[in-house]
């Protein structure tokens, strides 16, 4: 499972185009740019489920994007724009990374 948070607090549930596996290109458009990986704190659990990545758009600072509350709260530390969370179990693409 992986959803979206968006900086207006609404949350969506995203899969891969092929079911399994985000494509680099994929990540890119939910981020809306060039992909961060966030490291997040170990063993960030949300809703009974512990995350395993979270990416933004590495840009984001300095393309002054709206503050993302709920993925700030998440990651621990200041979060701009879109925010992706994979939750434990999900295959991000690292090939093309």
């Amino acid at each position: 499972m992986a959803i979206l948070i968006q900086p207006d607090g609404s949350n969506d549930e995203v899969v891969p185009e092929d079911g399994q596996r985000f494509t680099l290109d994929e990540l890119r458009a939910h981020v809306g740019g060039w992909i961060e990986k966030v490291r997040l704190p170990a063993e960030t659990k949300v809703n009974g489920y512990t995350i395993q990545t979270m990416y933004v758009n590495e840009e984001g600072r300095w393309e002054n994007l709206e503050h993302n509350l709920n993925a700030s709260m998440i990651a621990d530390r200041h979060i701009v724009g879109n925010a992706l969370v994979l939750f434990q179990g999900e295959q991000e693409e690292e090939d093309e990374e």
